[in-house]
């Protein structure tokens, strides 16, 4: 009788699961290119379409800082062959955040978490300055409880370290996705948040942060696609045995 290996199984399941489509959730100036800079300053403090989070009560400004509100901003991404210049930015600007535990920003999007999709969002992330090595930032995707409190659906959590170093120019991307949101979840039906923060730091350093993105992706229901190919599959390794007899 002629059998199946697993991977000519999971080859159909994978035929089936190729039917997932994934479809970009639109994020306000999630490539930080307003307000657009115009100087004479190096950066600008506001991050249009964005909230920052508010300062904690033992923030106490320190030497230039002079407000909570100068540890995120924007800034221009410098011409090409310039000390500074990121060559995969998104656009002509870029933002920065400090490494200061509960510096961040986030936002809360016009689209809400649909029952049978999983969402992933997607950061440009590079380190600089005189960050210090292990110093964590977290990338995650939230809604708002009825008491209108940020609740985690998925996030990630990634360590300074060479890779997301002043010494590689590029941003690299910083991902986290939430499963299928399922019937009784109680992100389903809200808004989609998405929040940036740094989660530890002594504020020396700080991260660089483009083209902020999320998609969404259909989860096929486990399938029926599958399901056909292999009772198909099933079928024809029987009739071929029969022949054989």
């Amino acid at each position: 009788m002629m059998s199946f290996s697993r991977r000519s199984i999971l080859a159909v399941l994978g035929g089936a699961s190729a039917l997932a489509q994934s479809t970009s959730v639109p994020v306000a100036n999630g490539s930080f290119e307003s307000p657009v800079w115009t100087g004479p300053l190096p950066v600008d403090i506001r991050l249009d379409g964005w909230t920052k989070s508010p300062a904690p009560s033992w923030f106490v400004p320190q030497g230039p800082l002079q407000s909570w509100d100068q540890l995120s901003g924007i800034f221009p991404n410098p011409p090409s062959g310039q000390p500074g210049r990121i060559p995969n930015a998104d656009g002509q600007q870029a933002a920065y955040l400090f490494a200061l535990p509960l510096a961040g920003f986030s936002q809360v999007l016009p689209a809400t978490f649909e029952v049978g999709v999983s969402y992933e969002v997607t950061v440009g992330v590079r380190g600089g300055g005189n960050i210090v090595d292990g110093t964590p930032l977290m990338v995650s995707l939230f809604y708002l409880d009825s008491s209108f409190q940020p609740t985690s659906v998925g996030s990630v959590t990634v360590a300074y370290n060479a890779t997301l170093g002043a010494a590689w120019p590029s941003l690299t991307d910083v991902s986290a996705a939430t499963g299928a949101i399922s019937e009784g979840s109680p992100a389903a039906g809200r808004n989609i948040g998405v929040g940036i923060v740094s989660v530890g730091g002594t504020g020396e350093g700080y991260w660089d942060l483009d083209n902020v993105r999320v998609t969404a992706t259909v989860v096929p229901e486990p399938g029926m696609g599958g399901l056909m190919a292999l009772g198909g599959l099933a079928g024809g390794a029987w009739m071929l045995a029969r022949r054989r007899r």
